[in-house]
């Protein structure tokens, strides 16, 4: 008569139709590719044969190389995953696998069904694991692979198909254990007039790796910014930012509005930050329930008054707080002209206009005499 089916393989019982039990799905994805970081890896499956609790196959989830975690790791539910989650078993604790630390080849966790677990054939099944990222970059992240290699029902041993999205605003950042610190890929200065006593343009123009999120209370700080640059004299004081090109959405002043506040959540100011004019501070924190996100890149523009002296080009730094900080970076100045002046495009830097040539004389000092007078005047900068 017809076959019937076995296992969950349809036919299976026709005799001697036989297959090597194998995953078919199997993929895996992190929420977190920070250092030092807390990271939800994710596991999709599909078995092509049934996994019964009596069959003792132990799934083996190996070299996760740059992860950290207690066991037994926590097996926690994700939506759609079919209850993934209530399958598995550390002893007699649900929900729950064990985690065998690195030992050269990266850790590894084991995954056995509980008692009335049944892993159904052709049926997609996911969950996620808690682990902590190593403090190290891993930029080439390592091939996890699965398997079942004790028990009577055998798995072969293949690698996972890792997920290429974006996490946490970095291309690929979801590749299982691909680990970065965050770092600013841009960090540019800039400005329209070195005028002293006049009004200029400071551009602060940022790009970093991975997303500045709110939700970790973070703050973009400047320092190094002269004090002769204070606007106005005062310790403290709020400045607005600027808007950008109106109606082109894609310009990075435009991007940035509505991101940055003058005061850390819950506060929902906008569009301003703090300079501390004495110690020449310049801090913005995320606005709430915002973020800047990685490798977008963001113009921080806002108006100032030029000191009446001269300033030479400062050092501007840039750093950013979060869960895993941004290290304090120096920003690149242009070294461009700007109103005539050399490095007049450099932020912060400040000429006071003179004449840097100058004489006057006459043509004949005899009485009754005509007499020509001369002048001539060479200015460093364009008037």
């Amino acid at each position: 008569g017809a076959a019937a089916p076995i296992r969950g393989v349809p036919g299976g019982s026709a005799p001697l139709l036989l297959i090597v039990p194998r995953f078919k799905v199997r993929g895996m994805s992190q929420s977190n590719p920070v250092v030092s970081g807390t990271n939800v890896l994710t596991v999709s499956l599909r078995s092509n044969v049934d996994v019964l609790s009596s069959d003792a196959a132990i799934i083996n989830i190996t070299h996760l190389v740059g992860a950290s975690a207690v066991s037994p790791i926590d097996v926690d539910r994700v939506a759609g995953g079919n209850g993934a989650d209530l399958l598995f078993c550390a002893g007699s604790q649900l929900s729950a696998a064990g985690w065998v630390a690195d030992s050269g080849q990266g850790a590894r966790v084991e995954l056995s069904l509980c008692p009335y677990g049944h892993l159904r054939a052709e049926t997609d099944y996911a969950f996620s694991i808690t682990v902590t990222n190593l403090p190290a970059e891993q930029l080439v992240p390592p091939t996890v692979m699965i398997g079942a290699t004790e028990g009577w029902l055998k798995f072969a041993t293949e690698a996972m198909t890792a997920s290429s999205n974006a996490a946490r605003g970095l291309p690929s950042g979801a590749t299982p254990l691909k680990i970065v610190r965050p770092r600013f890929l841009v960090a540019k200065a800039g400005q329209t007039n070195p005028a002293a006593g006049m009004s200029n343009v400071i551009s602060l123009t940022l790009t970093p790796n991975v997303d500045i999120t709110a939700a970790e209370r973070s703050a973009i700080t400047f320092t190094g910014i002269p004090t002769q640059a204070q606007y106005p004299a005062q310790q403290s004081t709020r400045i607005s930012l600027l808007p950008g090109v109106p109606g082109n959405r894609n310009d990075g002043r435009n991007r940035i509005l509505g991101l940055l506040s003058p005061l850390p959540p819950p506060a929902t100011a906008v569009d301003a930050g703090n300079w501390d004019a004495r110690e020449g501070i310049l801090t913005f924190f995320v606005a709430y329930g915002k973020k800047l996100s990685g490798n977008l890149q963001y113009i921080i523009s806002f108006e100032i008054n030029n000191r009446d002296t001269a300033v030479g080009t400062p050092d501007i730094r840039v750093e950013a707080s979060a869960n895993m900080p941004f290290p304090v970076t120096s920003m690149l100045q242009p070294f461009e002209s700007a109103g005539g002046v050399a490095n007049g495009a450099n932020a912060f830097f400040v000429s006071r206009p003179e004449f840097v040539g100058r004489s006057f004389w006459q043509a004949t000092p005899e009485a009754a005499a005509d007499n020509a007078i001369v002048k001539t005047l060479r200015s460093e900068e364009h008037t």
